[in-house]
């Protein structure tokens, strides 16, 4: 059985495996999951968005992506304290 930490890392990394993604692109589709999931209401999703994008925001092209994918999963899951599987 997965966690919602483990589902939230896969989702991240199969949403950007390319590396294409903006921040905010990202950030979208990491809120859309949760709110679609029915973890967050419309307001806590724009949060949530709103700090992954801040969170995977690169710092140039030496450092595109400061966060990895269950490294964001987990500081998400644990800073909006959403429920685990």
């Amino acid at each position: 059985m997965t966690t919602l930490r483990d589902d939230l890392a896969v989702l991240i990394r199969e949403a950007d495996k390319d590396n294409e993604l903006s921040p905010y692109q990202l950030a979208s589709s990491i809120s859309e999951f949760l709110l679609d999931r029915g973890l967050v209401t419309p307001v806590q999703a724009h949060a949530v968005s709103d700090f992954a994008e801040e969170q995977n925001r690169g710092a140039g092209y030496r450092h595109p992506k400061p966060v990895g994918p269950e490294a964001l999963a987990a500081v998400i899951v644990d800073r909006f304290n959403l429920e685990e599987n």
